[in-house]
């Protein structure tokens, strides 16, 4: 064997070596690869199921946020109902109370009134026995 024969598959015999070993390089960058899209895949999904959760919890929150500020609003308004009610009753009895003062009032002044002009209320004059 010359020489360059055995050059030649010593080249030959590298080039398959150097093969091999590519295809080997390349199925392994293959399996991780897939494995790393696995993994990816994985935490994408755990990550999006979370966010399904977080959501979900968020979503509880503000409809209890917005069941108590109902509650809270429907509490005043019936108290604010409730103070009207009893200013409307204060009122009624302030105008009562000062309608019966005026009547009071305006019976005391007709009454004395009548009372000077009436001659039932004045006193007879008496009469002096010594005359």
């Amino acid at each position: 064997m010359s020489l360059f024969d055995k050059a030649k598959e010593l080249a030959q015999n590298l080039t398959d070596k150097v093969s091999e070993a590519g295809n080997a390089i390349a199925h392994g960058a293959g399996e991780l690869a897939s494995t790393a899209n696995k993994e990816a895949k994985e935490v994408a999904d755990g990550a999006s199921k979370r966010m399904d959760s977080i959501t979900d919890a968020a979503k509880a929150l503000a409809d209890d946020a917005l069941e108590t500020g109902k509650s809270a609003v429907s509490s005043v308004a019936d108290l604010a109902g409730s103070v009207a009610d009893r200013a409307k009753a204060a009122g009624q009895q302030v105008v009562e109370a000062s309608n019966e003062l005026i009547s009071d009032a305006r019976q005391r002044v007709l009454g004395s009134t009548d009372r000077a002009e009436s001659p039932a209320d004045k006193k007879p004059e008496q009469s002096d026995p010594s005359v």
